[in-house]
């Protein structure tokens, strides 16, 4: 039985095949002895002969128990066909490897789910494999189909970081399926960092201002991440920047801080946050300072209000507040007095960037304020001269 595969990958003829399998000695350890028969299997495909993997999954070797056992496997052996498998050989070998189910049915070989909740073509978008993906939508393979948990091969290959993948799979896939906690393929590739891939799903119709069933959404991700270009696109396309909540991690492997924050899936824990606190509170670690500070700048350009952030008001110019617990404000706020500054001019006096371009920032000063130079009339605004990551005069200036 050991030599069964490489039996078959030398050349083995149909009735040796038939021989060896009626040799094998079924007190040997079950699972080891299925192993051997999966792998016959799979070699039977790689050779591309139906007529020997007939006889594999047909033979008493695969009765019972083991054919049961053998169902699950289905959909990895038919990503394996679609993978290695000629074109026109490929629907002719599902159709056999479909005999295994009770149904016999090839449209449901490709479409079941394994032991893991994932067909055919989600173990591809998991690989990222385009050869074997086009295989199995041209047999019938459905782009749009949930895995046990709700990921499409799209939210699947984007989870994974495989954007050959998600260029491919894109056309034809909804772009607003949602997984088993809400999340869309935007709120994905908002929280992978990746601008060009939201760019294309907003312009494929992604719903811009989904919310996930823990109240987050694409914008919150992308703030929370510290991601200045995908911010800048959502907000763009008119993302609400009124959202609050406790977020979610969407991928463990992302957050390396500790072991416990590793092992809770809720970030900010029974307490929700707006877009403005978690980017100052995000700000704090030294690797996202910049983006971070970039990000706040992005929010209030596009008009976020901060007098909805009711904290801000508490701070004086000399001294940050004792009346808030430590908890109700970012922790960045006590130790950046340039920062809380600048919070508290703008939450007393808003000044909504959204509303000025380059053209007509200097044509007002032209007209009503003449008398005073252009950079000292910037900063009788109330942007702090001392903000230099993020809306300073030389931004104003140039940038707007």
């Amino acid at each position: 039985m050991e030599s069964l595969a490489d039996d078959i990958n030398h050349g083995c003829s149909v009735r040796d095949i038939e021989a060896i399998l009626d040799k094998v000695d079924f007190r040997h350890d079950k699972e080891q002895t299925y192993q051997y028969g999966l792998n016959a299997i799979m070699a039977a495909i790689k050779r591309g002969s139906t007529s020997i993997l007939k006889v594999i999954i047909n033979s008493t070797f695969f009765q019972r128990r083991r054919k049961q056992i053998l169902c699950n496997e289905i959909p990895a052996l038919i990503y394996y066909t679609a993978d290695v498998a000629s074109l026109s050989s490929i629907k002719s070998i599902c159709s056999i490897l479909a005999t295994a189910l009770p149904s016999q049915d090839i449209n449901e070989a490709i479409q079941r789910l394994n032991e893991d909740g994932f067909s055919a073509l989600h173990l591809a978008a998991i690989d990222g494999n385009n050869h074997a993906a086009k295989h199995l939508v041209q047999i019938g393979a459905d782009p749009k189909q949930q895995s046990l948990d709700g990921n499409t091969a799209l939210t699947l290959s984007i989870a994974c970081k495989r954007s050959r993948f998600w260029k491919f799979i894109l056309p034809s896939s909804n772009v607003n399926s949602k997984d088993e906690d809400g999340d869309t393929p935007l709120m994905f590739a908002a929280w992978r960092k990746e601008p060009a891939l939201v760019s294309d799903l907003i312009e494929a119709g992604a719903d811009i201002n989904a919310v996930s069933r823990h109240g987050s959404t694409a914008l919150w991700n992308a703030v929370y991440r510290s991601c200045p270009e995908v911010v800048l696109t959502l907000l763009k396309a008119n993302a609400d920047m009124k959202v609050c909540c406790e977020g979610t991690h969407l991928f463990l492997e992302d957050e390396s801080f500790d072991e416990e924050e590793r092992s809770i899936k809720k970030i900010y824990v029974s307490t929700p946050r707006s877009l403005l606190w978690v980017a100052i509170d995000r700000a704090n670690d030294t690797k996202r300072e910049k983006d971070s500070l970039t990000v706040i700048g992005l929010l209030i350009e596009s008009g976020y209000d901060l007098r909805q952030e009711k904290w801000i008001k508490v701070f004086k110019k000399s001294s940050p507040s004792g009346a808030l617990r430590s908890q109700d404000i970012p922790k960045t706020i006590f130790e950046n007095e340039d920062l809380r500054t600048f919070l508290l001019s703008l939450y007393r006096k808003p000044l909504y960037l959204k509303d000025i371009c380059r053209d007509c920032v200097r044509e007002i000063h032209r007209r009503h304020h003449s008398e005073i130079s252009y950079p000292n009339w910037v900063y009788n605004l109330g942007v702090g001269k001392r903000m230099s990551d993020f809306l300073t005069l030389d931004y104003l200036a140039t940038c707007l």
